[in-house]
């Protein structure tokens, strides 16, 4: 039987890099589409035009802070009364948020 690698520490190092880099990939991945659009868009407009697409994504993304917490709570409670079955609950919740 073949012993995978250890670290210093004694940690078997294959676990843990078939665990983690997969993880690493998806994290490149992720911050590379989220410049995506602005390299893109970067061919259709000028540098300045540009600057305003970027600082109005800036503040959106900034305005997306303050109101995930309240979708994350609506978005259980509403799971909850539809596990339940209560309709009328989840119309209630539906039309407040």
């Amino acid at each position: 039987m073949r012993r995978s690698p250890k670290a210093e520490s004694g940690v078997p190092l294959t676990p843990v890099l078939s665990y983690s880099i997969p993880i690493f990939i998806s994290g490149l991945v992720s911050y590379g589409a989220t410049y995506v659009d602005r390299f893109i868009v970067s061919f259709l407009i000028n540098l300045s035009e540009l600057g305003i697409y970027n600082f109005s994504l800036l503040l959106i993304n900034a305005l997306s802070i303050l109101v995930l917490p309240f979708t994350s709570v609506l978005l259980s409670r509403l799971s909850e009364f539809y596990g339940r079955g209560d309709r009328e609950s989840f119309r209630l919740y539906s039309l407040k948020g």
